[in-house]
């Protein structure tokens, strides 16, 4: 079970989720 855990934080899906939440600043 530990394993699974640090796979989920290392997992590169939670950066691109909140780089989409934040396209209102990129978009003019």
């Amino acid at each position: 079970m530990s394993k699974m855990h640090p796979s989920s934080s290392t997992s590169p899906s939670p950066p691109p989720i909140v780089a989409l939440h934040h396209p209102s600043p990129s978009i003019p």
